[in-house]
């Protein structure tokens, strides 16, 4: 199991280099407490974390040729 912040990227790559997987699985991100109308107001730390992050771990696996699977969510509001 990572300890990193997946929008830490020289964690990431640190972790990455040290643990040589082969496959990566990814299912961390911002959900938002209490609920997810959090990241409606907060959508710089959701960015970095569930975009730029997600894209940190894809690029360094790419890099080193390491399988990476991205488990990902969205909850989409209805809008009246």
């Amino acid at each position: 199991m990572a300890t990193s912040r997946i929008e830490n990227r020289q964690d990431v790559e640190r972790e990455l280099d040290s643990h040589k997987p082969s496959n990566v699985l990814v299912a961390a991100g911002l959900t938002g407490r209490p609920n997810v109308d959090w990241c409606e107001t907060n959508r710089e730390a959701t960015v970095r974390v569930n975009v730029c992050g997600t894209i940190n771990v894809a690029d360094l696996c790419s890099t080193r040729s390491i399988h990476c699977t991205i488990f990902a969510t969205g909850a989409i509001k209805a809008l009246r």
